[in-house]
C-alpha cells in the first residue's frame, strides 16, 4: 500500500522536492497584475462612456435648443403671413363695402331723382286728367245755378262739390297707384 504522508512533499529517492510556491506565486502575482490592469482598463472604458454620454446629452441640448429658436422662428413667421393675411383681407372687405356704399348712393341717388321726375309726370298728367273733370264740374255747377235758384241750391252744390272731391281723389289715388307700378315694375 501506498502511503501518504502529510508532510512536505519528496521525490522518488525520498528527497524534498522543492516547493514551488516561488513560481506559483510570481504567476498568481502576474495574474493579479492583469486583473488590476484589466479594472482600471474596464473603469476607463466606463469612464469615457460615461463622459461621451454626458457630451451627447450636451449635444442633445443644444441641438434641442436650436430646434425651439427655429421652430419659434417659424411659427412667427406663419403668424405674421397669417396677421397678414388677415389684415388685406380687412383691407379688402373695407374697400367691397365703400364701394358698396358709393354704389348704394349712387343708386339711391338715382332713384331719387327717377322718384321726382316720376312724380312731376304725375303730376302734370293728373293736372292734365283732372281739368276736364274740373271744368265739368264748373259746367254742373253753372247750370244747376242756372236752372234752380235759392239756398237749397247751395246745400245741393256744397253735396255735389264733396261728391266731386271724392271722385278726384280716387282719381289721383288711382293714376299715383299706376305710376308708382309703371315706375317700380317698368
Amino acid at each position: 500500500m501506498t502511503r501518504r504522508s502529510s508532510g512536505p512533499g519528496v521525490d522518488v529517492l525520498g528527497n524534498a522536492v522543492a516547493d514551488p510556491t516561488k513560481n506559483v506565486l510570481d504567476v498568481i502575482e502576474a495574474v493579479e497584475r492583469r486583473f488590476m490592469d484589466l479594472r482600471e482598463a474596464d473603469s476607463a472604458l466606463h469612464l469615457a462612456q460615461l463622459a461621451h454620454l454626458q457630451q451627447l446629452i450636451t449635444l442633445g441640448e443644444v441641438h434641442a435648443e436650436k430646434y425651439r429658436v427655429i421652430e419659434a422662428q417659424r411659427l412667427n413667421a406663419i403668424r405674421e403671413v397669417d396677421g397678414n393675411a388677415v389684415a388685406r383681407a380687412s383691407e379688402v372687405a373695407e374697400l367691397r363695402a365703400a364701394t358698396l356704399a358709393a354704389q348704394v348712393a349712387a343708386s339711391a341717388e338715382t332713384l331719387r331723382g327717377q322718384v321726382e321726375a316720376a312724380r312731376i309726370q304725375t303730376s302734370a298728367a293728373l293736372a292734365q286728367a283732372l281739368d276736364p273733370i274740373l271744368a265739368d264740374l264748373r259746367t254742373l255747377r253753372d247750370w244747376q245755378a242756372n236752372s234752380l235758384g235759392g239756398r237749397e241750391q247751395v246745400s245741393d252744390r256744397r253735396l255735389d262739390v264733396g261728391q266731386a272731391l271724392v271722385i278726384a281723389s280716387l282719381l289721383v289715388g288711382v293714376v299715383g297707384l299706376v305710376i308708382t307700378m309703371i315706375v317700380v315694375f317698368g
